[in-house]
């Protein structure tokens, strides 16, 4: 049975981040990315996970990586957990594709052990609003 959804790593780092990574789902299209993942994951225990979507400095078109160069949000989550995956997500426009990726790259990550629901947030209406995607961590 072919998969909804699976992820392309990439291989140029980035102030250790791998900065070309690509989800594929079969329905939504791609998303690049770039992840720090920490060297002890392996899923077989609970992590906290970190995304961060940076603003038109960060876009796609300016080149894959262009995310952690502009802004640092993810560069400083590794500092508050060791023990957490930080994704950085990469695209071109804001509009209502993109709330449907950022959602399913979410949920595939939980789907693999990033379940540390007591350790979430977010900017904007991503923390504010559950009808957006609170509804993620609300386990």
């Amino acid at each position: 049975m072919e998969e909804k959804s699976y992820i392309e790593f990439g291989s140029t780092l980035y102030r250790g981040f791998i900065s070309d990574n690509l989800y594929h789902d079969k329905n939504l299209g791609e998303v690049h990315f770039s992840s720090y993942i920490p060297k002890s994951y392996d899923g077989s225990k609970p992590y906290a996970l970190f995304i961060t979507i940076p603003g038109w400095d960060g876009w796609l078109f300016w080149g894959a990586g262009a995310n952690l160069e502009f802004q640092d949000f993810g560069i400083e989550a590794q500092k508050y957990n060791s023990e957490m995956l930080v994704l950085s997500l990469q695209f071109n426009a804001c509009d209502e594709l993109t709330a449907k990726q950022t959602v399913a790259i979410t949920e595939y990550f939980l789907d693999r052990g990033c379940k540390r629901y007591d350790q979430h947030g977010g900017g904007m209406s991503f923390a504010h609003d559950e009808e957006i995607m609170g509804w993620l961590f609300a386990h």
